[in-house]
This record gives C-alpha cells, sequence and structure tokens, in this order.
C-alpha cells in the first residue's frame, strides 16, 4: 500500500487531495506545525478516515525527515505566495531528499509555469526557480496545473461580495474542481509516466463573459452585483502594486496572477510543451466535474444557508 505525505492537507485543495488518498485505500501522513482553530476539524475528520498525524516545525529538515521516512509520495501544498515557496518549501524538499522519498509535489496546483516565459510573475519565477532546483538535485517530482479553481475563479458570493472580473473579459482559460484535482494528482504522483512532467487539467474551459449568462440561466430574476478591473489597471499593478504583506499575496503579486490568466492568457501552454502531459488522455477514465454543474448548486454560488428562497431546493 502506498504511503503519502502531505504539507498542507487541511487547506482547500489539500483536503479534498488528502480524501482522495485515503478513499484509494493509501496510507497517509498529515504533516503540520499541529492542531489550531482553523484546521483541527479537518485534522480530526481526515484521522477519522485513517490519516495519521505528525506534528513538527515546517523548517526542521531532521523532524520532517523523520515525517516523511518511509513515504512513496510527498506532497507540498503550502500557501501559495512567492516569498513562502521561497523561503520554506526548500525544507520540504531537502527533508524528501534524506529521506528517499519516491516522488515529490511541489506546491504548483495553478497555471503551467514550466511552459511560462521567465518574468511572468513573482510568485511563478519562484515556482520555475524551484522546478529547476529539483532538476539539478535528480529528484523525482510531478507538477499538477489544473488551471484555475472553480471555487475561487468561478462567480460566487461565497467567498466575495460582489462578482468581479479582471483583464479581458474573452480570455479563455481551464477551470477545475477540487475534487478533480485530488483524483488527478493521487494517480499521477504513482504514475511512471509522470516522472518529471507537468500534468495539465483542462477539461473545462471558460471566458468571463460567460459568468452572468451562467448566473441568468440558473438564476433568472436574481441581481448580481458585478464589478470590473479593466486590463490596464491589472498591468499597472502588477508592475507598480504594493508588495506589503509578502507572505499573505501582495497586490502586485495577485495582479500578476490576473494579468497571466485574464490577459496574456499564460495559464496552460499556448503551444504543445514537451514535458506536459494531458489529463484526460493520461487518464481517460475520470469524469471530470463541469462547469453547469457547479453553477447549477445555489449552494456554490450563494452559500450554505444564504440561498434566496426562490432558489432553494
Amino acid at each position: 500500500m502506498p504511503t503519502f505525505a502531505i504539507v498542507g492537507g487541511t487547506g482547500l485543495i489539500g483536503f479534498y487531495i488528502s480524501k482522495v488518498i485515503l478513499q484509494e485505500g493509501h496510507a497517509l501522513r498529515l504533516v503540520s506545525r499541529g492542531k489550531t482553530e482553523s484546521n483541527a476539524a479537518k485534522i480530526e475528520a481526515l484521522e477519522a478516515l485513517g490519516a495519521t498525524s505528525v506534528y513538527c516545525s515546517m523548517t526542521d529538515v531532521p523532524a520532517l525527515t523523520d515525517a516523511f521516512a518511509g513515504c512513496d509520495v510527498a506532497i507540498s501544498i503550502i500557501h501559495g505566495t512567492a516569498a513562502v515557496i521561497g523561503e520554506r518549501e526548500g525544507f520540504l524538499l531537502d527533508a524528501a531528499i534524506a529521506a528517499k522519498v519516491g516522488r515529490f509535489l511541489p506546491c504548483e496546483f495553478g497555471c503551467n509555469t514550466a511552459a511560462m516565459p521567465e518574468g511572468s510573475g513573482l510568485l511563478f519565477d519562484e515556482k520555475k526557480k524551484f522546478q529547476r532546483r529539483m532538476l539539478e538535485l535528480g529528484v523525482p517530482f510531478t507538477l499538477i496545473f489544473p488551471g484555475l479553481i472553480m471555487d475561487y475563479s468561478l462567480p460566487n458570493l461565497r467567498e466575495y461580495e460582489v462578482i468581479t472580473t479582471y483583464g479581458e473579459l474573452d480570455c479563455k482559460f481551464p477551470v477545475t474542481h477540487c475534487d478533480d484535482i485530488g483524483r488527478v494528482t493521487v494517480r499521477a504522483a504513482l504514475d511512471p509516466r509522470c516522472v518529471n512532467k507537468g500534468v495539465q487539467i483542462a477539461a473545462n474551459w471558460i471566458c468571463q463573459r460567460d459568468f452572468l449568462p451562467l448566473l441568468e440561466k440558473y438564476y433568472p430574476g436574481h441581481t448580481f452585483e458585478t464589478r470590473h478591473v479593466d486590463a490596464a489597471t491589472v498591468l499597472q499593478l502588477a508592475e507598480h502594486g504594493d508588495l506589503v504583506e509578502p507572505h499573505e499575496q501582495p497586490e502586485r503579486e495577485r495582479h500578476q496572477i490576473n494579468r497571466a490568466c485574464y490577459v496574456w492568457a499564460l495559464v496552460v501552454a499556448k503551444d504543445p510543451h514537451a514535458d506536459t502531459l494531458d489529463a484526460q488522455e493520461l487518464f481517460p477514465d475520470i469524469s471530470f466535474i463541469g462547469v453547469d454543474e457547479i453553477i447549477s448548486d445555489p449552494e456554490f454560488v450563494f452559500g450554505k444557508g444564504k440561498v434566496p428562497p426562490a432558489f432553494q431546493k
């Protein structure tokens, strides 16, 4: 039975990956700094499904090495900012090497950074630097590129107070449900075809111009408050936005992501990329959750307990 270790296993994507690991019958070690008010319920839920918790500092390489010892796969889903990845993910890699982990999955889970040109953004450049380090050290790795995450990129009032769009409304990009990210991640992590490769998930394509028609289709008569940040503003903030609180994704870094996704269309490789495999071709038996299926769920759009009476099921 393969054994996985995951750092960040109670975050949005990490929790789904953790559940899939356990559902597939694999062993799981949740590696974290310990229980907090925000993660305790998820840790306990995963432990109830069979996960084992290991608590240690995320900068203590010997302790992390012990946590990863005997694991086939180590997955990093730490807070995705350039500063955090640059300062902290190296400790996880060093521990994975010392523990002789079979495969390392770094904190990607977004745009295809392997195919991006240098200078596309602080976060993307930091991820590319980390990819080069893994290659130089000879660490077997797999990069997961799901495009944008449905929870954040599809229009909803659970995470936001208004529906906000950015840049060019007709710029198309792929979106993926976290459950599908989990299924592809677990399969790819154990698949020899995916060693030192990226895995692109691009089953659902959409553009921001589709947002309001989709909402009107399923919630006729409801008025959604919207605002648009035009391309010129995105480009300006991507170059000159503030860099305050680098560990919490500063303004400049956020808009560099918006620039890549909604202006430059860099979410996936523009041309076939030799080191990127297609998830649908790799795993044709996976049926991916579609955009309409998600938008038609009023709890996704409005949030639990906040669905207007007219749309309650």
